[in-house]
């Protein structure tokens, strides 16, 4: 009997041999791709020694910077040269160079780039003198000191700075000579040169022009502090000095949560008690009403006006559930946005062997019984009285009576009989 493969055999067998060949087709890919890459390389350093040759071989005035292309063996490359003047010090720096020729040599930077499957670059440095002093001062040119420091006067390391002719558009590159301090060797020019500084994660500071928009608005005067200044003017042999401070960034996150509690009641001017107090428009007309309904885990908002009115809680929170009295003094929920105050009636909050309860944000003030807020029994606990202004009461501001676990915090008291009245308080 001859023996045969199975489905599962042949579709074993029909993977291998098609790992085999995708292997053998990567690593041709691969082949052609480096040798693509090999072949473009040479040609593009080729072609930026040839450019380097060239700006040899001119005039020290010449040599400029520039952007050219190319096409070599049906590539297309990009030819940038960047020539940056150096202010050297072996002769001394503006303004006490001896000839008063401050491009003392030119820093080139050529770079040829190619796109395609197998784009890349090559970059290559090099110096160029002038041939003699004639030369070096056929190139007139002042220097642009720019130092960059943080709001502690410390200097930020690795600025990104931008120099740009707003009359041409050219940007100039710097020259380290410090931390935080560069310099710009550039042709003189009077209100040319804006300046831009920052950093990853840091500020913006930088020059405007006169007449400029900036968010909508037309700069007639630009100030001129660390922040903002106005555009730079750079003289022949001279020096300019500009400061700039950049500070750190951060991402500050807001979240805004919304109330949550079993019931949320509302209290305002326009109420009535008849209400269900259940919203801003069939809110309750005093907090009274809304403290003899509130249970564990209800929330009561009061919104902005004068209540003459003692209040006295009914009913006591939970750990987990607490009752909070807030007064709404942005009118976020009730809608009426002003202080929230109690006046003129023997106490403003009674709370009487009642416990987890929460008083935030009241101003009272002009009762005329034994306390503004009065904590008392010894079931009375975990009590928190907090943001309250209390003042020109006849008895104390906050008194606690034989109580346990009260916060009072962040609270102005003052002109009243006393501040805060403790009597036989365990902890608070």
């Amino acid at each position: 009997m001859r023996k045969s493969f199975t489905l599962v055999e042949v579709l074993v067998g029909i993977f291998i041999v098609l790992i085999v060949f995708l292997g053998i087709f990567g690593a041709y890919q691969l082949g052609l791709k480096i040798l693509g890459i090999s072949k473009n390389k040479i040609s593009a350093l080729s072609l930026a020694n040839q450019k380097i040759e060239e700006l040899k071989n001119l005039d020290y005035p010449d040599v400029v910077s520039t952007s050219t292309s190319t096409t070599l063996n049906n590539i297309n490359y990009q030819i940038e040269t960047i020539v940056q003047c150096i202010d050297g010090e072996v002769d001394g720096k503006a303004p006490s160079d001896e000839n008063d020729c401050v491009c003392d040599y030119k820093r080139v930077k050529v770079k040829v780039s190619w796109g395609g499957l197998f784009g890349g670059e090559v970059i290559l440095h090099n110096i160029i003198s002038p041939r003699s002093k004639v030369e070096e001062c056929e190139v007139p040119a002042g220097v642009l000191a720019v130092s960059v420091f943080d709001a502690q006067g410390v200097a930020v390391d690795s600025p990104s700075i931008k120099v740009k002719d707003i009359h041409t558009g050219q940007e100039y590159f710097g020259n380290l000579v410090d931390v935080g301090k560069y310099e710009f060797v550039l042709p003189p020019a009077t209100d040319t040169y804006e300046i831009e500084v920052t950093k990853t994660d840091y500020t913006l500071s930088r020059t405007f022009q006169v007449g400029e928009t900036y968010n909508g608005k037309v700069i007639a005067n630009p100030e001129n502090s660390c922040h903002a200044q106005p555009i730079a003017t750079v003289l022949n042999a001279q020096r300019e000095e500009r400061s700039f401070c950049i500070d750190k960034v951060s991402t500050f996150l807001i979240y805004t949560l919304q109330a949550k509690a079993n019931h949320i009641y509302y209290v305002r001017k326009i109420g009535s008690d008849s209400n269900d107090g259940l919203s801003p428009d069939n809110a309750f007309l005093t907090i009274q009403k809304a403290a003899s309904v509130a249970q564990a885990g209800d929330i009561v908002f009061v919104g902005a006006g004068t209540y003459q009115e003692k209040i006295e809680i009914q009913n006591s929170g939970t750990a987990q559930d607490p009752i909070a009295f807030v007064a709404d003094t942005e009118g976020t929920y009730t809608g009426d946005k002003g202080e929230v105050i109690i006046s003129g009636k023997e106490y403003g909050f009674l709370i009487d062997n009642k416990s987890y309860i929460k008083i935030y944000g009241f101003k009272i003030e002009n009762t005329t019984g034994t306390a503004a807020i009065f904590v008392k029994g010894n079931l009375a606990s975990e009590i928190e009285i907090v943001n309250n202004v209390i003042s020109n009461n006849l008895g104390s501001g906050i008194r606690i009576d034989q109580s346990s676990d009260i916060l009072i915090s962040h609270n102005e008291i003052f002109s009243n009989r006393d501040g805060i009245f403790l009597n036989g308080v365990l902890s608070s």
